[in-house]
This record gives C-alpha cells, structure tokens and sequence, in this order.
C-alpha cells in the first residue's frame, strides 16, 4: 500500500474504535442531518449548498470549488484543502510521531495553508503569477487565496481566456501539492522551473479539454489563449 493509504488506514482504525456494536440492537439506516428523513443524494447535496455547513467554508466557497472547470479529481482536493483536511504533517501528528515541519522549506509547520502561501517554493511559484498575469499576491490565507484568483476575472467576462484564467489557483495549488507529495514519497529534489512546468502544462491540458480553448501558450512569460 502506499504510504498515504496506511495513513488513512490507520485514522479511520482510530476513528472506528469510538464505535460500540450491541448484538441485542437491530441495524438501522439513518443520517444525522435529518433523523427524521431518509438518506437520498438530493438532501445531502440540498445540505452541502446551505449555510448549515460545520467548516470553515461557506456554501458559496463551496460551489465554486465544484464550478471550477478542472478534473473531479481536483476538485475533490481542493474542497479538502480549504478544510485543511489534506494529508499534512500537522494533519498525521494527529495519529503519528512524524515531524510537524515543512519537509521542503523547514520553515513553519506544514499545513494545508503553509504548502499552498507560505512555504518558499508556494511563494516563487506565486511571484511569477503575478509577473504572467498581474495576479495580486498579498494574500495570507486560502480564502484569500481563492480571492485573489476571482479577481483575474471581470464578472461580466464569459471569454474562454476569463475561464482559462480561472484555473491558475487551482493548478498552481494542485501542482504544489504533487511537487511535495514527490518529494516526501518518491525522493524527487523539488526545483522552481519544474513545479512552473507542470502549472503550465495542466493550465493548457485543462484549458483544452475542459473549457474549449483551440490553443494554451506561455510566451516571453505571457499567457496567450485562442478561442
């Protein structure tokens, strides 16, 4: 099994000893978010778009993570990072012994946030967004983050560059996270032009295939997009 998986394993093990099982009870189905109510896929998705939600994001955070035009799989990442579910150091001292500090930079203990903004290869990765396409990088938190990204698309602009321009948080965020999970499994020395390489390359394979762009470039450090 993969590294990950047996850390999984092992959290769910602890999470499953909480429950008790009594021969004498008969098994029912139910739901906590309407006792009353059987289980059907409408409510809970009726329930995650609501502001009833107990995490830090809100319904509105939360279907813009879906609407994002990236792979399920993304998707899926980036809702649990804005949780800070993510398998992180900080994450596994939950159940371990492991290290709490950034593997890559040793700056800060490694949270959903450190990887993603503060962690130094996150923060040169940031800096030539900004010199591609101006986007703003004051930002301290993933909301702000997630902030930051909207703002390189004027609301009223339905263009497929506006759409493109939208996955630059989302493969910058899920290129740092396959940059790190490189490092800590498999050994690869994490390098600048390489995390920059992958963004781009999934900037133009999610461009292509998921928003209808004919044609994704970076030249002389300029994104250009044809319809």
């Amino acid at each position: 099994m993969h590294a990950e998986e047996v850390a999984s394993l092992r959290f769910l093990l602890l999470e499953l000893r909480v429950i008790s099982l009594r021969e004498s009870v008969e098994d029912t189905v139910g739901w906590k978010i309407h006792p009353n109510l059987p289980f059907s896929v409408s409510r809970c998705y009726d329930w995650l778009r609501s502001d009833r939600i107990p995490c830090e994001v809100t319904a509105r955070k939360f279907n813009e993570v879906w609407r994002t035009k990236a792979p399920l799989k993304v998707h899926v990442f980036l809702w649990m990072m804005f949780q800070d579910k993510l398998l992180t150091k900080v994450y596994r001292a939950k159940w371990s012994d492991d290290d709490p500090r950034c593997p890559i930079c040793l700056g800060g203990q490694e949270t959903s946030e450190h990887i993603m903004i503060h962690c130094s290869t996150a923060q040169q990765i940031w800096g030539i967004m900004r010199s591609v396409c101006g986007m703003p990088t004051n930002f301290h938190t993933l909301e702000e983050l997630w902030a930051a990204g909207k703002h390189l698309k004027h609301p009223q602009d339905n263009s497929v560059k506006a759409k493109v321009t939208q996955l630059f948080v989302p493969a910058v965020t899920w290129a740092l996270w396959l940059a790190r999970n490189h490092f800590l499994f498999r050994g690869m020395k994490v390098y600048i032009e390489n995390v920059w390489e992958m963004v781009t390359h999934l900037i133009r394979e999610w461009g292509l295939y998921c928003v209808g762009a004919s044609k994704i470039c970076f030249q002389s450090g300029v994104l250009l997009v044809e319809e």
